[in-house]
């Protein structure tokens, strides 16, 4: 038989728990909770609401500093087979969002990055820059305006290099051409073409 902590009619498993509230800290709303004694003690809630339809679950940290883990398995949101530690399924646009209270809570707020169709948009919904970094540095910057900046944070056109060179090479990996600028407080900058017919601009 089946278990109803809450109604008379446990209909819809093994255990079924009910309540009728959608007050945080009402007692009738329908929870779980995970208490451990030992030591300074720990609990989890786990927790069913409706507002306006939604059906919403959570996973709350009552007491103690410890994290929600899930040690071994793929995590899928939207999909039954993940086949990555974490994988976001949608038919048409799957979208990550990473916001925070300065960027906004909106669905257009923060950090996007979103599959659509054969297509990857990585997107600031904010007017703010984004950075690329390795090795704890900063790497290549994108301002809000839309400029690059390779070796510097504050590009001052549309493509900034600082402090190096650009290459072209050929489809064998020869370099062929060089554009770079004065070194150090040199005013002078360089075009270079390597190859037969070598020539050498300097100015």
């Amino acid at each position: 038989g089946n278990v109803g902590i809450g109604t008379n009619s446990p209909t819809e498993g093994q255990l079924h728990i009910e309540g009728n509230s959608d007050s945080g800290s009402s007692p009738n709303r329908p929870r779980i909770a995970i208490k451990n004694s030992a030591g300074s003690g720990s609990q989890w809630n786990i927790q069913s609401w409706d507002t306006s339809g939604d059906g919403n679950l959570s996973f709350q940290r009552i007491l103690g500093s410890g994290s929600l883990t899930i040690p071994t398995g793929n995590v899928g949101i939207g999909t039954a087979s993940p086949n990555r530690l974490l994988t976001l399924y949608n038919a048409t646009a799957p979208i990550l969002q990473l916001t925070n209270s300065t960027a906004g809570t909106t669905a257009n707020d923060g950090l996007l990055i979103q599959q659509s169709a054969l297509n990857t948009y990585l997107e600031n919904a904010e007017a703010g820059s984004m950075f690329f970094r390795t090795a704890a540095t900063d790497r290549m910057t994108i301002d809000s305006a839309g400029a690059v900046g390779i070796g510097t944070t504050t590009p001052e056109s549309l493509l900034n290099v600082h402090n190096g060179a650009i290459t072209l090479r050929n489809t064998g990996g020869t370099a062929m051409m060089s554009i770079q600028g004065g070194s150090g407080d040199s005013s002078n900058s360089q075009i270079s073409h390597f190859g037969s017919g070598v020539g050498t601009y300097t100015g």
